[in-house]
């Protein structure tokens, strides 16, 4: 998996900052203890401070660097109990994330592209139009490449020409940027939205939030090393135990940062 495909994950957050400039808790139960507050305090802004909503475009760029680097440490640690089929598989992944940590315009790129697409800020028509035919153009020249250096990759199922193609006929018109407004308002919207959900569905659960009690975080302890993975979070109420699911949340030296929006999950019942 390269990095560019950890843009699609949602892709997530480290800052070009020393580790004292943390923006969420770093330790699991930490974090979840910390998202848990903002429910029972409904701090909607303390709340987006621990998601992606609130990352500048130099902390997304900072993040592709540092998971890239992340994921190279996993897979290279993974090589050696690996069987000569897997060992290819995982190399080929290994020179695919050097490639991209080694161009920084890719790092730009990238970052540029997630920043456009998760974060808040706001743009007028042509700083918006310029940066996203910077990226388009961008993308063209490396997809041009990747073609003519492997001309026969995946032959027969090869969709790379038809996005060339789609790509080079992209339009950046002032409608194409009232859409992109439009999206963008409603990923602002969904993202309130669920958190005044989990606040309804605990006063609808009958629970008083003053005496909310926080139990535990349950989580893939060896996946969030390197990559995004969910926090189910765990609260008592009145001897009753309840959980939230909190999305696509990865490890970063700003801390846990959340990619997606948190669900409320109900009654937790233990196995």
């Amino acid at each position: 998996m390269n990095i560019k495909i950890f843009l699609c994950l949602i892709v997530l957050c480290f800052a070009q900052f020393s580790t004292s400039c943390s923006k969420s808790p770093s330790d699991p139960s930490d974090f979840g203890e910390a998202v848990l507050k903002t429910f029972a305090e409904e701090d909607y802004e303390a709340f987006l401070e621990m998601t992606v909503m609130t990352l500048t475009q130099s902390q997304f760029e900072g993040a592709f660097e540092t998971m890239g680097e992340k994921k190279l440490s996993h897979l290279e640690s993974k090589l050696e109990d690996a069987t000569k089929e897997e060992k290819d598989e995982i190399n080929e992944e290994i020179d695919e994330i050097k490639k991209d940590l080694d161009d920084s315009d890719t790092l730009e790129i990238e970052a540029m592209g997630a920043f456009m697409k998760m974060g808040s800020e706001d743009f007028e028509f042509e700083e918006w139009k310029e940066k996203m035919e910077e990226i388009n153009e961008y993308r063209i020249q490396k997809l041009e490449e990747d073609i003519k250096d492997d001309p026969k990759k995946d032959e027969g199922e090869d969709y790379r020409k038809e996005r060339l193609k789609n790509m080079k006929s992209e339009s950046f018109s002032r409608e194409n940027f009232g859409e992109w407004k439009s999206r963008k308002k409603r990923n602002n919207e969904k993202w309130e939205e669920s958190f005044n959900s989990i606040i309804k569905e605990a006063k609808n659960a009958g629970i008083n939030w003053e005496d909310a009690s926080f139990e535990f975080v349950d989580y893939d302890k060896e996946r969030i090393t390197h990559d995004n993975t969910d926090i189910m979070l765990v609260f008592s109420y009145r001897e009753k135990s309840f959980k939230i699911e909190l999305d696509d949340c990865l490890q970063t030296n700003l801390g846990i940062i959340m990619g997606d929006q948190p669900i409320w999950k109900g009654p937790f019942v233990s196995e």
